[in-house]
């Protein structure tokens, strides 16, 4: 199937069963296979137009009386388009992208208020329910064969995957016409076509009619992905690529694949076969070793060609012999450290882990053909001075000084996650001194070593954080350890996020001399926001916060402010709120920095009020700036300074604090171990009344009051009998005697909270998200074809999280889990996408969960879903839900499922703020990608009591 000029050659090809396309010499239609996504990648358009005064109801002027049947026909006239405001012939024109069009870009126009058109002929290989899935900014119309299917006007953000358009398509062709209003702003348009379930439409051609071979080889060109490994080992050089299309592939002809490289004794000339229809071509490439290495290594200008067709992807082939050395070093030497260390080496925790991330990175910058060799060369070195002291018997972070690119093992997925970490020049092992720890926190897209290099005020406005991830020379030195966590790159230090900063936390003082008093924290923007809320969450452990340009109350936000709020939407937005937790800053004095010309100023100024409302420290400035104040406050080390200035109080006598959760519930003397009641926040006041009983031997006596908790516990003290006086109760405790309490309907009394079953308490509550403080297996069903791949899907969105993100969970079929051995008590989260008949976890599980689908009795049985007795029945109909996991105490399932893949499917429409559970149809729809349910409904949701028992009203 392929052929070369090299002797030897070993080449393999991915390829579908569905042999060569025959060939044709004309023809006047473009036809167009389904993609991998099922992605509409290519449409004739018309247009643009100005907007009539009712938007989508009535057509352009000029456009005649009705344009629900129009005809688009390529190159044909499509009446006069709106060009820099003034009207000029069109026709209809061909385009294609991967992904999301830029219709302004397409259609060159930087006009609002204005309408296009995209359309196409559907060729129905088999008749059918099909799903349109449509995402595009403001307003958006659809039409097949002349009938109005949808219509949505108004102002829209663009989300993806946003509307659901069914479609009933019989045998034959169809004609489908979308019309496209754009008000202002981004225009932006994508559209998808999925069988009923949830599959691309692989019977269903896509037809632009009168479109020519010279469109079907420009739209190839658009639509193609070309993904070259360069497939850098220690010996040498193993190419591989990959063709696929994701949004639709011209068919009617075959497409070839060719691959060639001229190098010297490196070249080769590989025919890999043509393009199967709706499947991709994989070509491990001839190796390069040996003498040919020479040929290739260090040689500027080599260029790998690959044709597609008549389209030419060119991808530098940039081979760098000092990487692939320092690769052959790092290999043996990690190796070695398995089988056969050396002699008394004892390794710090991190350490294996960073060599293995930074060999790992290095073959991943050679593969994808960084051309930065001058860094990779830094990197090459960097990593062959590690593996020189550990082939030497020593551990090489046990005496490093300054900034280094650091790695650990993540709780979240298991896989190694990269850090930035300095330590200060004074710093010897095993020396007496103790240093502060800084926490700096990136912001949206942030990398974790560019952040180092800004906290030490070498942010570079001309650079980008690439560039300044890699270029860390020159640091002022500073007496302290400096951390700059990942945090899972836009996780928003919550849930992963925040496990993967206060994990790092712990690692830091485990394994060098850190003062454990002196611990502060710092950011900008996401950095300044995750700064606050990790202080005020964690107030044990920060003395000092920095929060930079942050945003610290959601009732600020535009998509909050304003808006009805269901009582549990209201009870998380506070939650996320940072100024809601502000009273736990007593003892953390705050430096915020907010830019005059960053509007709103309350998003810092809130905070900045009501620290001063309750007399507590802040120092605040106003710079007359935008939102960059990191590159001023850090300069020269300045936030650095007033940062090392603070420290932790020896022992406080009173703690005043509040939480939303037992997860949050330590401060100072005081822990809440369980809240009244779910959706409320506890608040306790305490004090020491008399500090000195200790040193005088006589009775302890502690004061408090508490809103909001039924059971609390205080640290132990040392005294012969300590009383509690709390909300008019006393309690007496005899030394050594535990002190915990709990409030009972008359009052509070001794000991734990009575618990014979579930109960919200210590890191299981709810809601929904809070499963991603826990490490999670993903696991969707499969013994049902019909939900197999949307279930599928849904899974891999949610572990996929939001863009940016960085975390790889483990997504796995239930057939996949049970072939491993089926361990259901593994230390672990359980996210469990399908129904009990398709995804035998949840069929195995369902008896201890609290919903169920079921059908009622008689020959025309309704399935329904169940929850505390009441039925949900219909189409679309679908639920999440967050239950303690059954086999696992300490962790969660997360369940989300449906009477039909479009029921499963909605759960990716369940908004940000979520509760426990949640029921609903189609109609939860307008929540997709937003932070509240807003115009959307759904038919139950709300938050499990205290004990896991569903509330009175669903």
């Amino acid at each position: 199937m392929g052929a070369g000029r090299r002797s030897g050659l070993r080449l393999t090809c991915a390829l579908a069963a569905a042999g060569f396309l025959a060939a044709r010499t004309s023809y006047a239609d473009v036809r167009l296979g389904a993609g991998a996504s099922g992605g509409l990648g290519a449409w004739l358009v018309a247009g643009p137009y100005k907007a009539a005064s009712d938007g989508l109801a009535s057509p352009p002027p000029g456009l005649g009386s009705d344009d629900r049947s129009l005809t688009a026909t390529w190159g044909k006239s499509a009446g006069n388009r709106l060009r820099k405001k003034r009207p000029e012939p069109t026709s209809w024109t061909a385009i294609g992208a991967v992904g999301t069009f830029d219709l302004a870009k397409q259609l060159d126009t930087t006009d609002g208020d204005q309408i296009a058109y995209a359309a196409m002929d559907l060729e129905v290989q088999r008749g059918g329910r099909y799903g349109l899935l449509l995402s595009a900014d403001d307003g958006v119309r659809v039409s097949l064969d002349d009938k109005v299917l949808f219509t949505r006007d108004g102002g829209h953000a663009f989300r993806d995957d946003d509307e659901l358009v069914w479609l009933d398509l019989s045998e034959g062709r169809h004609k489908l016409v979308v019309k496209l209003h754009q008000k202002d702003g981004g225009w932006s348009f994508r559209a998808r076509l999925l069988n009923a379930s949830f599959e691309p439409a692989a019977r269903v051609v896509g037809v632009l009619p009168g479109a020519t071979d010279a469109i079907a080889d420009e739209l190839l060109g658009k639509l193609v992905q070309v993904r070259l490994d360069r497939g850098l080992d220690g010996a040498g050089y193993t190419p591989k690529l990959r063709v696929w299309f994701d949004d639709g592939m011209p068919i009617g002809r075959p497409i070839e694949v060719r691959s060639r490289l001229v190098a010297g004794d490196a070249s080769f000339d590989v025919l890999g076969g043509a393009m199967p229809e709706g499947a991709e071509l994989r070509m491990t490439l001839p190796r390069t070793e040996g003498i040919a290495l020479a040929a290739v290594e260090d040689k500027v200008g080599i260029t790998l060609e690959t044709m597609v067709g008549s389209k030419k992807v060119s991808s530098p082939l940039v081979v760098h012999s000092a990487t692939r050395r320092a690769l052959a070093r790092a290999d043996a030497t990690l190796a070695r450290l398995t089988d056969k260390p050396p002699p008394g080496l004892t390794l710090r925790d991190g350490t294996r882990a960073t060599v293995t991330h930074l060999a790992q990175r290095l073959r991943d910058l050679a593969g994808r053909g960084d051309a930065d060799l001058e860094s990779q060369d830094r990197e090459a070195k960097e990593l062959v001075s590690l593996c020189d002291a550990l082939d030497g018997g020593q551990d090489p972070f046990e005496t490093r000084t300054g900034p280094m690119r650091r790695a650990y093992v993540a709780a979240a997925d298991g896989h190694l996650a990269e850090f930035g970490f300095y330590v200060p020049p004074g710093y010897r092992p095993n020396a007496a001194q103790r240093y502060p720890l800084i926490v700096a926190l990136h912001g949206l897209n942030g990398k974790p070593l560019a952040m180092l290099r800004w906290f030490f005020g070498g942010d570079d406005d001309k650079r980008d954080q690439e560039w300044e991830d890699r270029h860390l020379d020159g640091l002022q030195p500073l007496s302290a350890f400096v951390l700059t966590p990942a945090g899972h790159g836009n996780a928003f230090y919550r849930g992963l996020g925040e496990e993967d900063v206060m994990g790092l936390v712990e690692w830091a003082k485990a394994t060098y001399p850190v003062d454990p008093q002196r611990i502060t924290i710092t950011g900008p923007s996401m950095g300044g926001i995750g700064t606050a809320a990790l202080a005020f969450r964690h107030p044990d452990t920060f003395a000092a916060a920095a929060p930079l340009c942050g945003y610290h109350s959601y009732f600020i936000r535009g998509d909050v402010m304003g808006k009805p709020l269901r009582p549990w939407e209201r009870f998380f937005a506070e939650e996320r709120s940072n100024v809601e937790w502000a009273v736990n800053g007593a003892h953390i004095p705050l430096y915020i920095v907010h830019g005059t010309k960053d509007l709103p100023e309350a998003n810092s100024g809130v905070l900045i009020d009501r620290y001063e409302k309750l007399q507590y420290s802040v120092k605040h400035e106003h710079p007359d700036l935008g939102h960059n104040v990191w590159q001023t406050t850090y300069e020269d080390l300045k936030g650095a300074r007033w940062l090392m200035m603070h420290k932790h109080r020896d022992r406080e006598t009173r703690v005043h604090f509040r939480t939303t959760r037992p997860r949050y519930g330590h401060s100072g003397f005081v822990e809440v171990r369980e809240l009244l009641a779910p959706g409320s926040w506890g608040e306790v006041d305490a004090r020491i009344v008399n500090g000195e009983a200790r040193a005088s031997g006589a009775t302890g006596e502690v004061r408090i009051h508490a809103e909001g908790v039924r059971e609390l516990a205080l640290d132990p003290m040392d005294l012969p009998e300590i009383k509690v006086k709390i909300d008019g109760a006393e309690l007496t405790f005899a030394r050594g005697e535990p002190l915990l309490m709990h409030k009972e309907t008359a009052g509070w009394a001794k000991g734990p909270r009575p618990v014979t079953g579930l109960a919200k308490r210590g890191g299981v509550t709810g809601p929904i998200r809070d499963v991603f403080h826990s490490p999670i297996l993903f696991v969707y069903g499969t013994e049902s074809p019909e939900l197999a791949r949307v279930s599928e899907d849904v899974a891999r969105g949610f572990a996929t999280m939001r863009y940016g993100t960085t975390v790889q969970y483990p997504v796995i079929s239930d057939r996949e889990l049970y072939a491993s051995g089926g361990d259901l008590k593994a230390d672990r989260s359980l996210f469990l996408v399908g129904t009990s008949a398709s995804n035998r976890v949840l069929r195995e599980l369902e008896a201890d969960l609290p919903m169920r689908i079921e059908a009622a009795g008689g020959p025309d049985a309704t399935r329904a879903l169940v929850l505390g007795g009441k039925r949900f029945a219909g189409p679309g109909v679908g639920a999440s839900y967050i239950y303690p996991h059954p086999r696992r105490p300490g962790r969660y399932v997360v369940v989300v499922t449906g009477l039909d893949a479009e029921g499963i499917w909605r759960g990716l429409s369940i908004p940000d703020l979520s509760p426990d559970f949640l029921v609903y149809d189609a109609k939860i729809a307008p929540a997709k990608g937003q932070t509240l349910l807003g115009s959307a409904s759904i038919l139950a949701g709300g938050l499990f009591t205290n004990d896991w028992k569903l509330p009175e009203k669903l």
